[in-house]
């Protein structure tokens, strides 16, 4: 007796972990009955997850879909975002840097400054890796002054880091240790509370 409760416990459980994971897929919330901007954060979140390439870009191209849809630039301009940073994790830089200069202006002309940051910010990433640092200053610059308009201390103590990395690439010693002692000075009260920014 006891092994068939076992048993129908196991099968349960299966069954929950089966459609569960039907309940928080791309086709499930195409055909939810929700609108179109609760739909469309709905299948945003599903894109950091999604460890396959043709699936996240199936998502992207899904919320373009819908960005367009309603009409909503700045929705657009996020999808080019997140398409972008698809491109990036795959090492495909060059299509990446194409979809970020499209989000880009449109993020500048609606004043999106935390996309703005994020755009800039992986900009200087892969500038810095493909060797050219100066370009990559100019973009850690830029990440670094949004940051400091949205008090967003993560953000000032990565581009701080990094402009001191590139600055050192450069080999400008005294830029170098002026942006690595502001993310000291960032840094320093999650240090005493171990909450080191990520």
């Amino acid at each position: 007796l006891m092994s068939v409760k076992k048993w129908y416990s196991l099968i349960l459980v299966f069954l929950f972990i089966q459609l569960n994971g039907q309940f928080d897929s791309l086709a499930y919330y195409l055909k939810s009955n929700i609108n179109d901007t609760l739909k469309y954060r709905r299948i945003e979140r599903l894109i950091p997850g999604e460890s396959n390439f043709d699936l996240r870009l199936k998502c992207c191209d899904t919320l373009m879909a819908i960005a367009n849809r309603t009409g909503r630039k700045d929705l657009v301009a996020w999808t080019y975002f997140e398409t972008g940073t698809t491109y990036y994790d795959y090492s495909k830089y060059n299509k990446a840097m194409s979809l970020f200069y499209l989000a880009l202006p449109m993020a500048e002309d609606m004043n999106l400054q935390r996309l703005q940051s994020k755009v800039y910010n992986y900009m200087g990433i892969i500038s810095s890796d493909q060797g050219n640092s100066k370009k990559a200053v100019y973009y850690f610059r830029k990440t670094y002054e949004i940051a400091v308009k949205l008090n967003d201390k993560n953000q000032q103590f990565v581009s701080a880091n990094n402009l001191g990395v590139d600055y050192n690439n450069m080999e400008s010693p005294v830029l170098a240790l002026h942006y690595l002692n502001i993310a000291e000075k960032v840094v320093r009260p999650y240090k005493a509370y171990h909450l080191l920014p990520s």
